[in-house]
């Protein structure tokens, strides 16, 4: 599990960060600007290994604490298994896995934000690999009656040199 992360998103000339530098959480984006996360949304953050182990699956035991087969479902309109899952964080959320697959089509959690908790679902789709890891390349984020959507062209891991971690001034 990454002690290190560091997430950048870009839309546009809209660029946001989040790190963690194996102590301290932040963000920086051009609404908030920088800030130093804690709480409940660092906890976030650290556990999620900033998303890209795709919330623990391929540690499970060292993330989850407890797993519930909810039995078949269907998640957006697809067949699907339901499985609650509580974190060690004590995080609560709803996986939703293909059956033919197991890989993760959706997510149905709370998250932790600036305006209180909000509960948010999101859809991962297109899986690709990229270097021997199993990446989501498009996912769809539903909250508040808006939808977001991500789409993710590359993956970089072990990389020769690594960028800063550090929070930002």
């Amino acid at each position: 599990r990454p002690n290190k992360v560091l997430a950048v998103t870009e839309l546009g000339p809209i660029r946001m960060e989040q790190g963690f530098d194996g102590e301290t959480g932040w963000s920086k984006d051009p609404i908030q600007g920088p800030r130093i996360l804690a709480g409940p949304e660092l906890e976030q953050f650290k556990n999620s290994g900033g998303g890209m182990e795709v919330f623990g699956y391929s540690n499970p035991d060292e993330y989850f604490t407890k797993a519930t087969n909810l039995g078949r479902t269907t998640f957006e309109g697809k067949d699907a298994w339901k499985l609650e899952l509580e974190t060690q964080g004590g995080e609560s959320l709803m996986a939703y896995l293909d059956p033919a697959t197991m890989l993760q089509v959706g997510l149905e959690t709370t998250v932790d934000s600036i305006m209180g908790e909000l509960p948010i679902t999101v859809a991962f789709t297109d899986w690709r690999d990229f270097s021997g890891m199993k990446v989501p390349t498009r996912m769809t984020q539903s909250m508040m009656g808006m939808k977001a959507f991500t789409t993710i062209e590359s993956v970089t891991t072990n990389l020769d040199s690594l960028p800063s971690f550090a929070p930002p001034a």
